[in-house]
């Protein structure tokens, strides 16, 4: 049994590394703040949704998929921005801006 649950936490584990991290801001003139707990969805080139999930408190979100472009849907303040993202399973931060514009 420990060795079932080692094995399924080392799983886990190695899965996240590959994650690609997006932290999310929105931008109005030179002001710039964090999408925080906002629901975000990805979409492939058939407009097939193929995550969900929500940024935390500093507009951070770990997606973990498959490489390839895709359309990332954030809804914020009654409204819903979309930004073209690329899944390249690097862990390293990647800063994502949505103003008015992205609507």
């Amino acid at each position: 049994m420990k060795n079932t649950l080692a094995i399924l936490c080392l799983l886990f584990l190695s899965a996240a590394t590959v994650a690609d991290n997006f932290q999310i801001s929105y931008r109005q003139g030179t002001s710039v703040s964090y999408i925080a707990y906002s629901p975000v969805r990805l979409f492939d080139g058939n407009n097939s949704q193929v995550f969900s999930g929500a940024t935390d408190g500093l507009g951070r979100i770990i997606i973990n998929y498959k490489t390839g472009t895709y359309r990332l849907e954030i809804d914020y303040r009654n409204n819903t921005y979309k930004k073209m993202v690329t899944i390249d399973q690097n862990r390293a931060f990647k800063p994502v801006s949505v103003s008015v514009a992205d609507m």
